[in-house]
């Protein structure tokens, strides 16, 4: 159970931390282009503006729970007497076949299918250009975004815009270098 609450609280922490790029977005919109030579990071220290001496309670309150969390989790660790690297590590191989979706329906996905298809189709999206796209398709599990990814996947119009496809799944247990290789 700890070993969850752990995982809430990573989850927890990227919310903050998209919390505070956000607002270091923003920030610079409202500022203006004009003091290109200052950097988020100085945007986001407390000012006499009161928006960022609220912005900054917030999140400082945020952050505070988050690390009292993470001291209840730690506790609640060493009370098991767990050690490290004892018993061995038993690995599995965790590739994941997943169902084609030709063989069912989807329903309730058509706008989403639209949206993504388009910037797809239309070279928008992070990295646009010569670049690699990057769509995020997150969500918690069970909601469909393997059944969107395949859906938008084997669409007639994608296949014949892409002269190479590849189909790659992602478990937990995230190895970069042997995705990679799995990949070329």
């Amino acid at each position: 159970m700890w070993l969850d609450d752990l995982k809430a609280l990573a989850y927890d922490v990227e919310d903050v931390l998209d919390e505070f790029d956000t607002e270091a977005c923003r920030r610079s919109l409202v500022e203006g282009s004009g003091q290109t030579s200052t950097s988020k990071v100085r945007k986001l220290i407390p000012t006499f503006h009161s928006s960022g001496v609220m912005f900054n309670n917030k999140i400082g309150k945020k952050m505070k729970k988050i690390t009292q969390a993470l001291d209840a989790v730690v506790k609640r660790k060493s009370d098991l007497h767990l050690r490290e690297g004892v018993g061995g590590v038993s690995t599995v191989n965790e590739e994941r076949l997943t169902t084609s979706v030709d063989e069912f329906e989807v329903y309730g996905r058509n706008a989403d299918k639209k949206e993504i298809t388009q910037l797809l189709l239309s070279g928008e999206g992070h990295g646009s250009g010569h670049k690699v796209r990057v769509i995020p398709n997150v969500g918690m599990g069970g909601v469909g975004k393997t059944t969107l990814a395949q859906t938008i996947y084997n669409d007639k119009r994608v296949k014949d815009n892409f002269d190479i496809r590849v189909w790659v799944c992602v478990s937990d247990q995230f190895d970069l270098v042997g995705i990679t290789r799995k990949i070329l």
